[in-house]
């Protein structure tokens, strides 16, 4: 996953709990991308990757899909990990 990929997943995984998925325009902002279709781009690969699922001709729904294998990993954990490959979105 990109550095821009982890940033638009984890703005997705922090929105979970919301029953609307975000718009174009919002996701367009939280990635800090210049057009819509930067985010379709960008959504395109997460869905490849298994990260997230979404409905043709349906707005707003995506949805981001967490694993459970990383049940017990502590978030600081996770992002150290993330931090030694280079992944981390937030510098580091």
């Amino acid at each position: 996953m990109t550095p821009v990929q982890a940033k638009l997943f984890q703005y997705l995984v922090d929105r979970i709990e919301n029953p609307v998925g975000p718009t174009f325009e919002e996701m367009m902002v939280a990635a800090d991308q210049q057009s819509k279709a930067g985010v379709a781009r960008l959504l395109s690969a997460l869905e490849e990757q298994g990260r997230i699922t979404r409905t043709r001709r349906r707005e707003r729904s995506v949805r981001a899909i967490l694993r459970n294998n990383l049940d017990g990993v502590s978030s600081a954990a996770m992002i150290d990990e993330l931090k030694r490959r280079g992944e981390w979105p937030h510098g580091g």
